[in-house]
């Protein structure tokens, strides 16, 4: 006789058999007690969401073998080589000698616990070789950028990665309107929230790393769009221009299988099957080429896509080269993959109007395959909306929307993005999940027979953050979902889905470990969950949902309003992508440098400029170490050219031009990739120049809004400090109107504790652009002045002396000691210790100094600090919020300007000063120079005596006309010079 002791859940049943005596009933009690005491051993030892129970005891008196089955909380663990060993020891060491020889195997559900140790993590157990890649690894990037000198061999390159950023505005048929699928909360939403890493921060480390990326929704924040198509009857006009010798010609195809270009888009509407493309031979000498010339509408920065066709000839490295203020960038695209939808090809900046010398995309014939190369449309910019739901489209800008509409835009077929019965809301998560398979022309749904783009995806991630909230000030925390074997085990190359899970622990670990190193010991690590999720369970490659923190908890959005936070998040993800990848493929990885720091530049010679900085060390990655530098260069008011490759920390730019402004930046580089850009520094040689000014540019502030957490008022005091976006924010909906924490919710438009404005929605914030050197030195090159510029890290460590400068100009702008809600950690003192003994030495060697900032006032925050300002710079603080107008009229007769406004308001130039400084003289030869006009109050004080210092309380830059800049600065150099 055999007996049944229990049934798994989930499972076909499973019988227990065992023989009907004494000792084995004694057995199965002796075990099943012993690993009640486990349970509470390893609840109290390891940090597991959920209740770790077991489930199932199975004893196999034959095989000498017991089986313990827990429940499914144990797999949420992120599990090591140590820590199942130590569980396995804890078993062991319970059920001691009385198991007479038994083996024991411990399962979480069904699964090994010794599996779910990710191969990254293994040393002593065996490799999973099923996790591994069975598809050839040659390949031939999509799109390679020629003018980037380098490939990062130890980085992403040629490694092709899908985004989902969340939710967006879509259109909810119960309501017949268009709306967010999350609450407005905490000055955002989730349908924006996320896309302020993807877009600023993940997008830009993934391609420094050689990866291609391709988004679900429109990554370009322009909201101005110009599209030119052979379709619109534009050929050979100033627009379009098909240009061939004789023997060639430009052919039409003949089926609508090209791009065509609509107002509105109704449903159902696939652009590119409404159009047609256009093809040609290749050729081994350039017999043909095709411009697309743009008349931009505004000034500014255009994401550029091209479209073509894939044929079984097509060429695999087509020549497209783009026209735009920084010069021109050539591109090999790949043509045989990804044909019918947009691809991107780079970011330009291009001026307003229509001007074919910095304004145009051409493609060629030109290529030594014998091959067909195809081409259709181009366009720029990412522009609004324009699918039709119920005769409405959504008024937002095109990057706002869910992805279904950007995707049906982009060419993704209707039977990808819908399932029966049609739902918006449902079917955008199943649009998004099947579209990585559409771009991979991979199904696990074998059924599923729509022939997609061929481009070969190595992994995916859907990234949102999940509700919920506290009373305390604790984070919700981190949680990760893979699926691992719903309805198929093994992806369609044969490989274990399991990889999914990898990924999922590889970047839950490397976030939540860089989170704890750098912001919060205490960061919560939540479960790593084997869910069915749509975004988790269909993708046909590996695959992580990531819910990086809870939008709807004050304690996690604190955190997470922090630019400097979303930058290392973001990191996070990319260096968990790039390991795992590197591991899946069998090679070394390298992580790409920090920005560099200690920037400056000077005058050496007659016209050479000497650029020297300093590498940024990475405490959490020792190989972010630069080996290289790239060195970009812009002229006047265009763009950055693709850069010069530099062995040391040190550039020298030769023979610059007179009275042209030279404007420049640093990324460092190694085999891993790019860095981001320092900040940008400027110089001019001005022909017959009085002197020679210093700008120091002492703005490095990125920060959250300043928050109030007292008992009953909790949030986002943006009426006390906005904070500063880093270059920019779009994911700011408006002020925080709620601030009851008892406040209840009730719905998406009731959203009680957070609930915020949306008079800001559309609207670009602008921060900390990093280039204020050169507003500065464009009105002292106006006054007749040479100007150079340094970081103030530069001035603190005196690799650039201020005593070599008779005139110094420092940029504080929103400069100001932060303190980090969270730590105890302050950051951006506008005069630290080193700064503060700089300017006094100078000082008492006579110099000329003019500072300005928002905070120069109220950043004195020390007895030290007030006695420096009122000894040295003969200055106090009087208040802050001193004007809410931006006006400010002269009452010296030696400062001769009437008024002039700088910016309090919203400003599509320029950051918002929200907070200016009322500041006194403290010296009887002190006086006041500006007064800000609505309060009357001190805005300027000048001291003029054996040394000479002027101090503004609001910052330089914020002047919003560049004539009264340029009166303002002439004013201030004339009065040094008296």
């Amino acid at each position: 006789m055999k007996k049944i002791f229990l049934t798994l859940l989930f499972y076909i049943p499973i019988l227990i058999f065992a023989q009907e005596n004494k000792t084995k009933d004694s057995l199965y009690l002796f075990v099943s007690q012993k690993i009640k005491v486990v349970e509470k051993n390893l609840n109290d030892s390891f940090p597991v969401i959920g209740k770790i129970k077991f489930d199932t005891i199975i004893i196999n008196s034959n095989e000498k073998k017991i089986e313990i089955f827990f429940f499914k909380p144990l797999s949420y663990m992120a599990l090591r080589e140590k820590s199942v060993n130590c569980i396995y020891s804890c078993v062991n060491k319970e059920l001691n000698n009385k198991i007479n020889g038994y083996k024991i195997v411990i399962y979480s559900e069904k699964n090994l616990l010794e599996d779910l140790v990710p191969n990254y993590y293994r040393t002593e157990f065996a490799i999973d070789k099923n996790r591994l890649p069975k598809n050839a690894k040659d390949r031939i990037p999509i799109v390679q950028n020629l003018d980037k000198n380098y490939v990062p061999k130890k980085g992403l390159f040629n490694r092709n990665i899908a985004l989902a950023n969340s939710h967006g505005w879509y259109y909810e048929p119960s309501l017949n309107r268009w709306e967010w699928q999350r609450a407005r909360l905490f000055q955002t939403v989730e349908d924006l929230y996320t896309s302020s890493y993807v877009i600023p921060f993940l997008v830009p480390m993934l391609e420094n790393a050689g990866a291609t990326t391709f988004l679900s929704r429109e990554r370009d924040i322009q909201v101005n769009e110009v599209i030119i198509d052979n379709n619109d009857n534009l050929e050979n006009t100033i627009y379009y221009r098909e240009t061939a010798e004789k023997t060639e010609k430009w052919k039409e195809s003949e089926n609508f299988t090209g791009f065509k270009n609509q107002k509105i888009f109704l449903e159902k509407q696939n652009p590119f099957r409404l159009g047609n493309y256009k093809y040609i031979d290749a050729s081994k000498n350039e017999t043909a080429k095709i411009q697309w010339i743009a008349d931009f509408p505004k000034a500014g920065n255009y994401a550029v896509y091209i479209s073509y066709a894939s044929l079984k000839n097509s060429a695999t490295n087509v020549l497209y080269t783009v026209y735009h203020l920084g010069g021109k960038t050539n591109f090999a695209v790949n043509q045989q993959i990804g044909g019918g939808t947009w691809i991107y090809i780079g970011t330009f900046k291009f001026e307003k109007g229509l001007n074919p010398e910095y304004g145009r995309v051409e493609i060629s014939n030109k290529n030594t395959q014998k091959q067909i190369i195809t081409a259709d449309a181009v366009k720029f910019g990412g522009g609004m909306g324009n699918v039709e739901r119920n005769g409405q489209i959504s008024g937002k800008s095109r990057f706002s929307e869910a992805s279904r509409y950007y995707l049906q835009f982009a060419g993704i077929p209707d039977s990808v993005l819908y399932t029966l019965p049609r739902n918006e809301i449902l079917g955008d998560g199943l649009g998004r999940a099947n579209w990585v398979n559409y771009l991979n022309n991979n199904y696990l749904d074998t059924t599923f027979n729509v022939k997609g783009l061929n481009i070969p995806i190595d992994l995916s991630l859907s990234f949102h953050t999940d509700a919920g909230a506290t009373s305390t000030d604790s984070v919700i925390g981190t949680l990760a979902i893979y699926d691992s074997e719903y309805e198929h085990s093994n992806f369609p190359d044969g490989s274990s889905r399991m990889a999914s899970r990898d990924l999922a622990d590889i970047m839950q670990t490397q976030i939540v470990n860089d989170i704890r190193a750098k912001y919060n010991k205490n960061w919560v690590r939540r479960g790593l969950w084997n869910k069915e999720y749509t975004e988790a369970r269909i993708p046909a490659v590996p695959t992580v949902l990531l819910e990086l923190l809870s939008h709807q908890n004050l304690a996690d959005m604190s955190y997470g309003q922090n630019p400097q936070f979303r930058f290392d998040v973001s990191r996070s993800i990319y260096k968990a992508f790039l390991k795992f990848l590197a591991y899946q493929n069998g090679n070394d990885y390298v992580v790409q440098p920090l920005p560099v720091a200690y920037f400056q530049a000077e005058f050496e010679g007659k016209n050479n400029v000497v650029l020297k900085w300093k590498e940024t060390f990475d405490s959490l990655e020792v190989s972010a170490k630069p080996t290289k530098y790239k060195v970009y260069i812009r002229k006047e008011n265009f763009d950055f050219d693709n850069g010069t490759l530099v062995e040391k920390p040190e550039f020298i730019h030769q023979n610059i031009d007179n009275d042209v402004i030279y404007s420049y930046k640093i990324t460092a580089l190694n085999d891993g990739g790019e860095s981001f850009p320092s900040e940008i520094l400027s110089v001019c040689k001005v022909t017959n120049s009085k002197k020679t000014v210093l700008v120091i540019n002492g703005f490095d502030r990125v920060a959250a809004p300043e928050i109030v957490d007292n008992k009953d008022f909790r949030g986002f005091a943006n009426f006390k400090d906005a904070g500063v976006p880093y270059l920019y924010d779009f994911h700011f909906t408006g002020n925080q109107y709620d601030f009851d924490p008892n406040s209840a919710w009730l719905d998406d438009d009731a959203p009680g504790h957070g609930a915020s404005h949306a008079n800001f929605e559309g609207k670009l914030i602008l921060g900390n652009s990093f280039d204020y050197p050169f507003i500065h030195g464009k009105s002292i090159k106006n006054a007749g002045y040479s100007f150079v510029s340094c970081s103030d890290e530069a001035i603190e460590m005196q690799f650039v002396k201020l005593q070599n400068y008779p005139i110094v100009d420092f940029i504080f702008g929103e400069e100001k000691e932060t303190n980090l809600y969270y730590s105890n950690k302050k950051e951006f003192k506008i005069f630290t210790p080193k700064i503060k003994k700089q300017i006094e030495t100078y000082c008492i060697n006579n110099g000329n100094i003019f500072i300005s900032g928002a905070y120069i006032g109220s950043d004195l925050t020390t007895k030290n600090d007030v006695d420096f300002a009122a000894n040295i710079l003969k200055y106090k603080h009087r208040t802050n919020h001193a004007d809410a107008m931006g006006t400010v009229h002269s009452v010296d007769s030696e400062f001769k300007i009437n008024t002039l406004a700088f910016n309090t308001g919203y400003s599509e130039e320029i950051y918002t000063v929200e907070s200016p400084d009322a500041i006194e003289p403290t010296d009887k030869e002190a006086k006041t120079i500006l007064r800000y006009s609505s309060t009357n109050t001190s805005a300027a004080i000048a001291y003029l005596s054996n040394y000479k210092i002027l101090i503004w309380g609001f910052p330089f830059e914020s002047i919003l006309l560049e004539k009264e800049r340029n009166e303002s600065m002439k004013n201030i150099l004339l009065l040094f010079e008296n």
